[in-house]
């Protein structure tokens, strides 16, 4: 998937409503991400495991994909936020609507020495 290489593929689904359940939403947000979300599942981990010609870096190891399938193009973002919140693993979100897949990335910017690492 992805053109990415064979050995990356995990293909293990994210179900709904383990995510309500496990972080507690409340009615109005299941409904919310209810709207917008038809599936997901983390199609691939890409690491210097499952990709031998990677090397590791500094902050990153590796990631997942995470496919999100919609039910509707114009989704809510904060959907996708809030997935980012609370998955506590380095994502990039493949967004897919029909035949149109949208990549996400999420990236925080953190505070060293006083100094931004982040370009305004």
């Amino acid at each position: 998937m992805f053109q990415l290489p064979p050995a990356t593929a995990i293909n293990k689904p994210l179900y709904k409503k383990a995510v309500f359940e496990k972080f507690n939403l409340k009615a109005v947000e299941r409904d919310r991400f209810d709207a917008d979300i038809s599936r997901m599942a983390l199609v691939a981990r890409v690491s210097t495991a499952t990709v031998p010609a990677l090397t590791k870096g500094k902050e990153i190891e590796g990631f997942y994909v995470l496919q999100v399938v919609l039910k509707q193009k114009d989704y809510d973002s904060k959907n996708i936020l809030m997935l980012q919140k609370l998955i506590p693993q380095k994502l990039i979100f493949a967004l897919q609507f029909e035949e149109q897949t949208q990549f996400c990335i999420f990236h925080r910017c953190r505070l060293v020495k006083r100094q931004s690492h982040c370009k305004d």
